[in-house]
């Protein structure tokens, strides 16, 4: 058992195992605290599951810009640029975010239990580019802080807007600014051995504490945004998982530009990711049926446990035409969403 692992058991943490590493679900029961912490203070996240794959090389720019949906020429050093990569149909197989590390290398961060998978990929496309493809998870973790005084904390610490490289008590740390949606959030990235420093650090500022994959997926789905696996996966375009920002449609040539190019520039997909806001008190679960009237349009793909003015967020995968008309839906039951 390594040391983090050790210190996420202390703490009380409900571990699930990933790829031989224990990711942090929750800690202990509280969950509705993890939550609050993130909308009042500070949340500080364990992302090590990620596997972290450097590109580095004079032919690393060319060779991601073939391979990923979104203009990488537009990525500044120190900056996160979410991505996708797609089949030659044009269907989402993963998401990435891509951290510009220096000129010609990049990083590229992978949800949990994709890493194999898109390192095979990387591998399969690498012929003769000159680079070098390394997985960093043996020496660099991921740790995310998210929530509404994330930036004021990291201040406190001695980060400031216009660093990507600083240091913490003599612990190195790139930190990037990378929110979910306009939430803030930011990606640090720690040396392993200094991991638990670090968190243990943070967690000394005021308005900070440890929180778990369950309350940040709820949190993820209150602000609107889409995850792989739950709102949409591989049987997806990415206009219709709106993840429209994700893709560039002036960089050129990738894999599964041409389809994607055909339905923003000819049409629209027939279904689409749209947030929901349900009442408070209506008992429902992720997966029921959406309907106008009698006619059936759409699915609940995720429900947030937050509540809001009266309101709980949820995310449905909804017919096109029915998605922007402020049409109410409703489930089986003809309760209204």
């Amino acid at each position: 058992m390594n040391t983090l692992t050790q210190f996420h058991l202390v703490h009380g943490a409900v571990l699930e195992e990933v790829d031989g590493i224990g990711i942090p679900m929750r800690y202990g029961s509280r969950f509705e605290q993890e939550i609050q912490t993130m909308l009042q203070g500070a949340g500080i996240f364990d992302a090590s599951t990620m596997m972290e794959i450097q590109v580095k090389g004079p032919d690393s720019l060319q060779f991601l810009q073939g391979l990923v949906t979104n203009d990488l020429n537009a990525l500044e050093v120190g900056e996160c640029q979410p991505n996708l990569m797609c089949n030659s149909r044009g269907k989402i197989e993963h998401r990435l975010e891509i951290i510009r590390l220096e000129e010609k290398a990049f990083l590229i961060c992978c949800a949990r239990g994709e890493g194999l998978a898109v390192g095979r990929k990387l591998d399969q496309f690498h012929i003769r580019e000159d680079l070098q493809l390394s997985v960093l998870n043996s020496d660099t973790i991921r740790i995310d802080m998210i929530g509404a005084l994330a930036k004021q904390i990291l201040e406190n610490q001695g980060w400031s807007t216009d660093t990507f490289k600083w240091k913490m008590s003599g612990i190195e740390i790139l930190t990037v600014e990378a929110p979910i949606n306009d939430f803030p959030r930011f990606i640090h990235l720690v040396p392993l051995l200094e991991a638990v420093t670090f968190i243990e650090t943070m967690s000394e500022e005021p308005e900070t504490g440890l929180v778990g994959q369950d309350s940040l997926k709820d949190l993820q789905t209150h602000l609107g945004h889409p995850q792989f696996g739950m709102d949409y996966g591989v049987e997806n375009f990415p206009q219709e998982a709106a993840l429209g920002d994700h893709i560039s449609f002036n960089k050129g040539c990738y894999v599964g530009q041409e389809p994607h190019a055909r339905m923003y520039h000819r049409g629209h997909p027939n279904w689409i990711l749209v947030q929901l806001q349900l009442p408070e008190d209506m008992v429902v679960n992720s997966g029921v049926k959406l309907y106008v009237e009698d006619q059936k349009v759409g699915t609940l793909t995720s429900l947030s446990s937050i509540q809001e003015q009266d309101f709980r967020n949820g995310i449905g995968m909804i017919r096109h035409q029915i998605a922007g008309t402020g049409q109410d839906l409703t489930i089986e039951n003809n309760k209204n969403v």
